[in-house]
């Protein structure tokens, strides 16, 4: 079998890596523009950047505006990794397997009025005249339609009209009789289980998100979990594991906000390579608001094995009421999807997929997604400078990728206190050990972050609650 040519981004980020590491581009240099260096390689702009992207997430080069592209100085570089809040030397040298999560996390503060770590989205600037304008007409014109029996992967209209969003968002080609429409991501995590099948081992990434520990448990079956650094899980670990089966979001995992690094991703994929029977099951819910590697290639895009399930939602880009969640299965797992769900309806309304069509091809989406982004980069912008104003902080947070950032925390108290004096100024707080699916040692006193659900002003009286209570 001839083996796949590497991606031509790789390719190009790769060799100003080595160019890096050898000496040949020295730290302080400006490297070509985008443009020069397309012409240069005989590649489009888009691949520059991607390179580019990458080399800036792995600290190797610097984005200046209106001045180009430069590479970092040694001690630079050394600052930016020293930055990285999980580091190996908080893990154990062992990773067993641990029973089932205990039951959902109850939050301490059901009553506060500002929750720093909420990463439920903004649904205020969401076009509702537009999107009932959109119901109006498909009444009109659908009606008859509506009342008809679904087919068990939803509408054609709808995974087609997905298909062409993923091919200009991602540039990537997607047979829309492979996407799953489904009320829900924990619908189709239940799905995913049926057809990699539930004597498999699940790996988790730890610290991670306690509903889906919890929703695989419910599905009997059996979850270990694999701890985390700066660039993502430890491949070393996940290599030790009996695991047959990969859950991981790598373009923004939960609650850490780490962005899988592209060596990282590559080891993954050799894991992946080395058994026909394992799975990768790639969450990838943020794609859409990350601010330093929006084009970075998904993992699924990535793996010429042809074993990624892929799934994301528009729970997170429109609102959490809307329960239509999309998986995009690979060509060797579809005659078995087939089987076991041609008897089934979706679970999707048809009145809400015609409608996410039409949003989806009018153009609609995009532009609300490119207005959120814009609001979420805006708040960054203010609220990092001020972040630098306050003394209770270990280090602060940079180049963050995503919605949710880790602020380590500079107090005399732990955990149990900041938290009770937390409440009583109306004040929740949430720990990165709060979300740990098993035990393993991480820095303590680091607050999870969010900007989805809080406005500037509340999340800036938030911040000064917290000086308060430090």
């Amino acid at each position: 079998m001839l083996m796949p040519k590497e991606p031509l981004y790789l390719k190009l980020y790769n060799e100003i890596k080595t160019a890096i590491v050898s000496g040949n581009l020295r730290g302080g240099e400006r490297l070509p523009s985008k443009r020069c260096q397309a012409d240069t390689h005989n590649v489009s702009t888009v691949t520059v950047q991607t390179a580019y992207e990458q080399l800036i997430a792995e600290g190797y080069i610097t984005s200046r505006p209106r001045s180009g592209y430069f590479v970092l100085l040694p001690e630079e570089r050394a600052r930016q990794f020293s930055n990285q809040i999980i580091t190996p030397n908080h893990f154990p040298v062992d990773a067993p397997n641990f029973p089932p999560v205990p039951p959902d996390f109850v939050p301490s503060c059901p009553s506060a009025y500002i929750d720093l770590s909420n990463h439920t989205p903004h649904t205020d600037s969401f076009p509702f005249s537009t999107w009932s304008k959109l119901m109006r007409e498909i009444i009109s014109i659908n009606y008859y339609r509506l009342l008809e029996r679904l087919p068990h992967s939803g509408l054609f209209t709808l995974r087609q009209s997905i298909a062409k969003y993923l091919l200009r968002n991602q540039g990537v080609t997607v047979n829309p009789e492979y996407i799953v429409i489904g009320a829900g991501t924990e619908y189709l995590y239940s799905i995913a289980v049926k057809l990699v099948g539930r004597h498999s081992i699940i790996a988790l990434e730890n610290p991670g998100y306690r509903r889906l520990a919890n929703i695989y448990a419910g599905e009997n079956v059996t979850t270990t979990t694999i701890p985390l650094d700066g660039e993502g899980i430890l491949p070393e670990y996940l290599a030790l594991s009996k695991a047959n089966v990969l859950h991981i979001s790598p373009s923004g995992q939960f609650p850490t906000g780490c962005l899988m690094s592209e060596r990282r991703r590559q080891a993954v994929l050799g894991w992946l390579q080395a058994d026909r029977n394992r799975y990768v099951i790639e969450d990838d819910y943020e794609r859409e608001f990350q601010f330093n590697k929006s084009h970075l290639p998904a993992l699924r895009q990535m793996d010429y094995n042809n074993r990624t399930i892929y799934i994301n939602t528009f729970s997170q880009t429109i609102s959490p009421s809307l329960r239509i969640s999309y998986m995009v299965l690979p060509s060797s797992l579809i005659q078995k999807y087939n089987l076991l769900y041609s008897n089934y309806s979706c679970t999707v309304t048809s009145f809400e997929q015609y409608t996410l069509a039409a949003f989806i091809d009018g153009g609609y989406f995009e532009r609300h997604v490119n207005r959120l982004r814009r609001r979420y980069r805006q708040f960054y912008q203010t609220v990092l400078p001020r972040l630098s104003e306050f003394d209770y902080l270990n280090q602060l947070p940079r180049n963050i990728p995503g919605l949710n950032f880790l602020l380590p925390l500079k107090s005399s108290k732990d955990e149990t206190e900041l938290k009770r004096n937390g409440e009583e100024h109306d004040l929740k707080l949430n720990f990165l050990s709060d979300y740990l699916l098993a035990p393993v040692k991480v820095p303590p006193k680091v607050a999870v972050l969010s900007c989805r659900s809080l406005n500037l002003a509340s999340f800036t009286a938030g911040l000064e609650i917290l000086k308060v209570i430090l």
